[in-house]
């Protein structure tokens, strides 16, 4: 069985090495490549300025593996 992760923003459901990413380079924050500009939160409404933290910027797209 494939190990599945999910988009923590559309709830979508991606294979572990089959998909592209964008990850925080402070916290983490994890979104698929869809959903880039779709990410809300506290400190920011989508694009490469994560929403979770203060000072990350999102990087990518990349695999998780």
């Amino acid at each position: 069985m494939m190990s599945q992760v999910t988009c923590i923003v559309c709830g979508k459901d991606y294979p572990m090495n089959g998909a592209y990413w964008f990850l925080c380079n402070k916290c983490n924050f994890r979104v698929c490549a869809f959903c880039l500009n779709k990410h809300k939160g506290k400190y920011s409404s989508g694009g490469y300025k994560c929403s979770q933290c203060i000072v990350g910027q999102m990087r990518g797209p990349r695999p998780l593996n």
